[in-house]
């Protein structure tokens, strides 16, 4: 089933108990972005301030994978979304040295840079942990796996 979000900051799921604390994790859903051209955050497990890992498109609709440390960012794309469409979303985020975006099945570019976010205590769908990146469109069979899965997994 899917759940529509209107981009507000205050429409998103919070499934409170974070999913995962630490890498290796893998962020998969699907997800339909209604309007492009922003930032859109579809699944993230948190601190509630600055560290975190998650999934979404950027302002330029480039599919991302993003483990943020202090603040930081480090980001892994794949392809780039022009259509009101579904599409597959997977992050694997195999350890803190290696993150990877895979969109429709296809991977993109691996991120070598470090990066360990720490004290992740929620996790959220629709949203990241500054309350921004607000999704406004649908998502659905969000799932979070304890490991990180392979192409073939994917």
């Amino acid at each position: 089933m899917a759940r529509r979000f209107d981009g507000a900051a205050n429409q998103y799921l919070s499934v409170g108990t974070p999913a995962a604390s630490a890498v290796p994790v893998t962020l998969v859903c699907w997800a339909r972005v209604s309007v492009l051209g922003s930032v859109r955050t579809f699944l993230s497990i948190d601190d509630g301030t600055n560290d975190a890992v998650w999934i979404g498109v950027n302002a330029f609709d480039v599919s991302r994978a993003v483990s943020d440390q202090a603040g930081t960012a480090r980001t892994a794309t794949a392809g780039t979304i022009v259509d009101g469409n579904w599409h597959h979303y997977a992050g694997v985020f195999p350890s803190s040295t290696s993150r990877f975006m895979y969109l429709d099945g296809v991977v993109g570019t691996e991120n070598t840079q470090a990066s360990t976010p720490a004290g992740l205590t929620q996790t959220q769908i629709g949203r990241r942990y500054t309350g921004g990146g607000s999704h406004n469109g649908d998502i659905a069979e969000a799932a979070v796996w304890l490991a990180a899965l392979t192409r073939a997994e994917i």
